[in-house]
């Protein structure tokens, strides 16, 4: 009996105005402290987001893409509990974690944690476990998905136009309307299961963007057109770390426990060049070397719909064996012999000027008003990379690349 479990992990981002003023009086940040073993995993997904970002950088054919590496997690984190033997050897290899146990425990945390961490940003994560009418689960792993993962669950025909639509309608209900179908027609009847995860940002800049500086310039595309873009312009004091490669810099949203990383390469070095050298050592790095510049920033707004096969990506990192008809063991999910057939991502993210005015900076990032910043031109008018991370974890939720606007 075949499995197709297809991974959608749904991601949807968003910066939008969602507060008011009063909102930010009570809105101070808590950061999210973890321990010795959660720290090693969270390290451990820090690697495997850049492993993702150089993979379909280095694969695919989309100028534009955005990736989930924290959807990714969470979903692979659901099979995981499943599977027994080499299988689960594989997954842990990437997922990170000394057993399922602590693996499980940090999802749990970073689920419940996340979405307090900014009252100017919405967080949602969600997670469901879609079973074909007689195919059942363990006892075991039905209670794991229900604690630690607050899964959905539901048996349906996954043969039938009622099935998509109810999948669909959940896709759209969890990404608010952003991801609104993941499926575009009934499945074949050897089909047991489908694990979605579904995970939605919406925040808004720390510092906006005045819509009244908003204006069109050249943007020159990976492939040497140019093409002109509508350019936010606005300048902010922001971390800032420059190679002779490339330069970062980096902008908070809310009370600054998100924040967006923007890489940017040096003229004559391109982006797949840059992003092939982007690991979890250079990311360190970044972090231990940037100082506070007053930046001049201009960055074009943009939108990116992506949906990739993971499979290819997953097999990279030596995901193989779940994949493998003769040689899965999902064994702790089912009694039934089960193998993975296909894994998908799904992501949208829309980025703009809006947000609300600053009217305070977070206490991790006060600056002395008598202290001179250098200033700094940080002009996106080439292709560029972003990160998007919860600042206190350093859990990478999105990352991307712009070639052509």
């Amino acid at each position: 009996m075949k499995i197709y479990n297809a991974l959608f992990l749904a991601s949807a981002l968003m910066f939008s105005a969602c507060s008011s003023d009063s909102d930010v009086a009570d809105n101070e940040r808590k950061d999210i402290v973890l321990d010795g073993s959660e720290i090693a995993i969270v390290d451990t997904q820090i690697s495997t987001a850049f492993d993702m970002l150089r993979y379909f950088d280095a694969n695919s054919e989309q100028a534009n893409f955005m990736v989930s590496p924290l959807s990714a997690q969470f979903s692979l984190s659901m099979l995981a509990n499943g599977a027994q033997g080499t299988t689960l050897d594989e997954l842990s290899k990437v997922l990170g974690g000394n057993s399922v146990g602590e693996l499980n425990a940090l999802n749990k945390r970073l689920l419940s944690e996340l979405p307090k961490a900014d009252k100017k940003t919405a967080f949602r994560s969600a997670n469901s476990l879609w079973l074909n009418n007689g195919f059942n689960i363990l006892p075991a792993y039905s209670r794991s998905m229900a604690d630690f993962y607050r899964t959905d669950v539901a048996t349906v025909d996954l043969t039938t136009d009622v099935a998509v639509k109810k999948i669909n309608d959940w896709c759209s209900l969890k990404t608010d309307g952003m991801i609104p179908s993941v499926i575009n027609s009934p499945y074949s009847g050897d089909i047991v299961f489908i694990i979605l995860n579904a995970l939605y940002f919406k925040s808004e800049w720390q510092q906006p963007f005045k819509t009244e500086n908003t204006v069109s310039k050249e943007f020159t595309n990976s492939d040497g057109t140019v093409s002109n873009v509508a350019t936010m312009c606005k300048k902010e004091y922001m971390p800032y770390f420059k190679t002779e490669k490339y330069e970062l810099v980096r902008m908070n949203y809310g009370n600054g426990a998100y924040a967006m990383t923007l890489l940017l390469p040096s003229k004559d070095s391109s982006l797949g060049e840059v992003l092939q050298t982007l690991d979890a050592e250079a990311w360190a790095a970044w972090k231990s070397n940037r100082v506070v510049k007053d930046c001049m920033l201009e960055m074009p707004k943009f939108t990116i719909d992506t949906r990739f096969d993971l499979d290819g990506y997953f097999g990279s990192m030596g995901i193989k064996e779940v994949y493998d008809a003769n040689k899965a063991d999902l064994s702790a999910m089912s009694d039934r012999a089960v193998h993975l057939s296909r894994s998908e991502q799904f992501t949208r993210i829309e980025v703009d000027e809006k947000g609300t005015v600053a009217t305070a900076v977070t206490k991790h990032e006060s600056w002395d008003t008598d202290v001179y910043f250098e200033p700094v031109e940080f002009h996106i008018d080439r292709p560029f990379a972003f990160i998007i991370e919860e600042t206190s974890t350093g859990a990478v939720l999105f990352t991307g690349r712009v070639n052509k606007l």
